[in-house]
């Protein structure tokens, strides 16, 4: 009796755990436009909770959070190495349905439209803090400096900036680079694939990715 007492309830346990641990998935929509118009503390915010069961993913056991500068680097690497067909800032190309859209490799599976519109990440300057200039648009940023998901920025050398696809590719291609300046313009923009910009945290453009390490 024991013996069938303790296997019910190993089988209670089992079931209970598949039916709250569903695969997510996210559903690509055509003649859709990127969500922009939003500071970097919303965007960091609303990637971030896209862990929460209410959100689109459903229940979900994945680690959403926004782009980081070394997740930029990780696609962009990819895309310049022998896994993908980047030759210039805008990357390659393919076609879906009659639409054309960049990608890292030329066809859908790569990275569509990585850097096609400026992209805001987790990443700031050093002396930002809580008194500088549009700290409202960057705080949750600031909130979160000490954990993995945002990155703070000490200095402009190839040292400083390794692996985050700044310094080290600054003018590949042609590409565009500007490292956050002072503590008004602190947050780093992605623009294109190589290319990176500095604004205060909100612009009209300005859209975000989230990433999500499973």
């Amino acid at each position: 009796m024991k013996g069938k007492l303790i296997t019910s309830l190993i089988m209670l346990i089992f079931i209970l755990l598949v039916a709250t641990n569903v695969n997510a998935a996210i559903e690509i929509k055509p003649a859709t436009t990127a969500h922009s118009n939003i500071t970097a503390s919303n965007s960091f915010e609303y990637c971030y909770n896209m862990r929460n069961p209410t959100s689109s993913l459903g229940n979900n056991t994945l680690d959403p959070h926004l782009t980081l500068n070394k997740d930029w680097g990780a696609v962009a690497y990819l895309g310049l190495s022998g896994y993908g067909t980047v030759k210039s800032i805008t990357g390659d190309s393919c076609t879906i349905d009659g639409t054309s859209y960049t990608t890292t490799n030329g066809n859908p599976t790569g990275v569509l439209n990585f850097g096609a519109s400026q992209t805001q990440t987790s990443t700031v300057r050093y002396d930002t803090s809580e008194g500088s200039t549009g700290y409202p648009y960057r705080t949750k940023l600031l909130e979160n400096k000490n954990t993995e998901y945002v990155e703070i920025l000490t200095g402009n050398t190839i040292a400083a900036t390794k692996g985050q696809a700044l310094t080290e590719i600054g003018g590949w291609f042609g590409s565009s680079y500007s490292f956050p300046g002072n503590h008004t313009y602190p947050v780093v923009l992605r623009t294109d694939i190589l290319g990176s910009n500095s604004g205060p945290g909100t612009n009209n453009v300005a859209t975000y990715r989230p990433v999500i390490w499973n």
